[in-house]
């Protein structure tokens, strides 16, 4: 039994296959049939003659892009991605037009669309398909504002499809082809079957006919849904403390506890007021679990050396999220909402740099300087005996000048302060049975007692305030 469950999206193609300018665009030859052969075997052997953009067909960028990749060119990876459907049947007629609204509507149902995902707008017009000219319909057929392909390429999709003749109308100037194509991404029209897919949680398989400087080509577009079997579960690695976390599809499920409410309003908190670098909240499934967006990348697995690049990202991307929380219901009377658990574990790297935060499990409402101060014992990996304590000094005022912090005087203190706050929760955790954390306080301990021994080195490395 296969995991997932095959959905044809897929019109076949004959001579009275919908087309463009209403010509005939598919033509299929016979060459030599059975009885002309002679032997034991027959064959029957076929010429094809066809429109490049015929039936479901895939747009390369060079379509209307000169210089633009071709069908050979696109990266594999992106023909086969996470898969977002709007479903816009039911309010959609001749002249509709998708417009930001809908994209919007259908985020703030589902969640933010992913990245390196595939958008198929289902209008509902390929029930007219068997019928060549109400299909065409003098070409007149619903189809996609500019601005909407605009709002979904902020969203980094790879493509964008439609269940019409195109997304654009013959006397629209093509906006959305320079658009969408103008940026490196494909297009697929002709869409069949698109209301059998769900509006997320589905993969699709895009492989079009790999032609030389081709800048269309037909596709045998296919749609996988998972099923939502345990044994089609992948199981997530990555961050160090919570457990039993899976993946389904572009969707991550996770154990709910007593803190889940509050971090369930954070999410939705963050997702509102536009801070992308967090999953989003999208509800809890039949088993209890909560239903977190997927957010593609690597997760460290343990602490590790990090480059400028990287050290300077996270702290800014901490900087962000702090920023974002700052005044809100949910921080309360305190400062912020702290993530409480900033190590690189807790991170998503794409392109080697950090992007996202997950895990907010310990979140709680606290102080930037508290919370901050965990990150730069985490990210600067301070604690080896073997590190060059001036070394550690300068990862540490690097992470500082890019989080923005002004007053330094008592970072050292603060670092320490969390130091030993770790010792005394491992030990919890030891002394309630699980010696498994009895290996953290021994390393929690070593670290603080290597920050003891150069917090004056580390301090004049980092300084009392921010140079101006």
């Amino acid at each position: 039994m296969q995991p997932f469950k095959l959905i044809d999206l897929t019109h076949k193609l004959s001579k009275n296959t919908p087309t463009w300018n209403g010509s005939c665009g598919f033509e299929n030859e016979i060459k030599l049939d059975y009885h002309y052969c002679e032997g034991e075997v027959k064959f029957r052997v076929q010429q094809f003659k066809l429109h490049a953009g015929i039936g479901t067909h895939l747009d390369a960028p060079s379509h209307c892009i000169p210089g633009g990749l071709t069908i050979d060119d696109i990266p594999l990876e992106q023909l086969a991605a996470c898969c977002f459907v709007i479903n816009v049947s039911a309010k959609s007629h001749k002249n509709f037009k998708l417009s930001v609204d809908d994209v919007r509507a259908f985020e703030e149902k589902y969640g933010r669309i992913s990245e390196n995902s595939f958008v198929i707008v289902y209008t509902g017009w390929d029930r007219f398909w068997d019928n060549a000219l109400e299909y065409r319909n003098n070409l007149v057929f619903p189809t996609i504002s500019n601005d909407a392909a605009e709002f979904l390429l902020e969203r980094n999709i790879v493509g964008l499809g439609i269940d019409t003749l195109s997304p654009d109308l013959p006397d629209s100037g093509f906006p959305v082809h320079k658009t969408i194509l103008g940026a490196g991404k494909y297009i697929v029209e002709n869409i069949a079957n698109a209301k059998e897919l769900p509006p997320i949680g589905a993969y699709t398989l895009a492989f079009p006919i790999k032609i030389v400087d081709g800048t269309e080509s037909p596709i045998r577009l296919v749609g996988m849904i998972f099923e939502k079997d345990k044994d089609f579960e992948e199981k997530i690695t990555g961050g160090r403390v919570t457990s039993n976390i899976v993946r389904i599809a572009n969707t991550i499920r996770r154990p709910v506890g007593p803190h889940s409410p509050f971090i369930h309003s954070l999410l939705k908190y963050l997702e509102n007021t536009g801070f992308n670098a967090a999953p989003h909240f999208l509800g809890i499934d039949s088993a209890g679990r909560e239903i977190l967006t997927y957010i593609p990348g690597l997760v460290p697995l343990d602490l590790a050396e990090w480059s400028d690049e990287q050290l300077r990202q996270a702290a800014q991307l901490i900087r962000r999220f702090h920023n974002t929380t700052r005044g809100s219901a949910l921080a309360g009377e305190s400062e912020v909402v702290c993530h409480h658990d900033l190590s690189p574990c807790n991170f998503v790297f794409q392109n080697n740099v950090p992007i996202a935060l997950i895990d907010f499990d310990a979140a709680i409402p606290g102080t930037s300087i508290s919370d901050f101060a965990y990150a730069l014992w985490m990210w600067c990996n301070l604690g080896e005996e073997d590190k060059d304590a001036k070394e550690r000094g300068r990862c540490l005022k690097l992470m500082c000048d890019s989080y923005g912090l002004i007053d330094r005087s008592i970072v050292i203190t603060e670092i320490m302060k969390q130091q030993k706050e770790n010792v005394i929760n491992c030990q919890g955790n030891v002394d309630k049975g699980l010696l498994e954390w009895k290996a953290a306080v021994n390393w929690s301990k070593k670290c603080l007692a290597w920050v003891e021994k150069y917090q004056t080195i580390l301090q004049e490395e980092v300084g009392s305030s921010r140079n101006k």
